[in-house]
């Protein structure tokens, strides 16, 4: 009896290694879609880049400029399946502001690991929850850094904010509504 309550295990302990490796491979998205806010409003003509973070350099895949609703798609051809993806928006005009024209110091960050949703929003609270779990990796305007820490930095950003909304994430909406 107690040899199969141990192979049982075993085989139970196998099919979720298992598992856990098909789940880092989960890099489905041909395309990102979403929008770049600032103050709750869109960011016009706002450069997003989409970065692979790596133990190397990062890897620029993709770059497009959001419509003047604060729109963007960023294709995502040549992504590694279990790589660390990140959105970068630069510059813009913020619909937020009386002023017209292209800000560029306007830099906004959103983390969206290996399996990002169909629809980000990068915003400043992306940018702060991004910021805060992979601030070890960051050097400049590059992050990269040891692939597992990665992974793990990546998986904490939902935690904070909603990746979709741009909203509070997780633990953040949890905590809120348990008082």
């Amino acid at each position: 009896m107690h040899s199969q309550t141990m192979a049982v295990k075993l085989t139970l302990a196998a099919l979720a290694i298992s598992g856990m490796f098909l789940a880092t491979r989960a890099f489905a998205a041909d395309s990102i879609k979403g929008q770049v806010l600032g103050g709750g409003a869109p960011i016009a003509k706002s450069t997003v880049t989409l970065w692979e973070a790596s133990a190397d350099a990062p890897k620029q895949l993709a770059q497009t400029k959001t419509s003047d609703d604060g729109r963007f798609e960023v294709r995502a051809k040549g992504a590694k399946g279990d790589a660390v993806l990140y959105l970068v928006a630069s510059g813009g005009v913020p619909k937020a502001s009386k002023a017209s024209g292209d800000n560029p110091a306007i830099v906004l960050l959103a983390v969206v690991g290996n399996n990002p949703p169909a629809s980000v929003t990068i915003n400043e609270l992306t940018t702060v929850a991004s910021a805060f779990t992979n601030a070890r990796f960051i050097n400049g305007d590059a992050i990269s850094g040891n692939p597992l820490g990665l992974k793990i930095a990546a998986g904490n950003v939902p935690n904070l904010v909603d990746p979709v909304t741009g909203g509070w994430g997780r633990c953040c909406l949890t905590r809120s509504t348990a008082r």
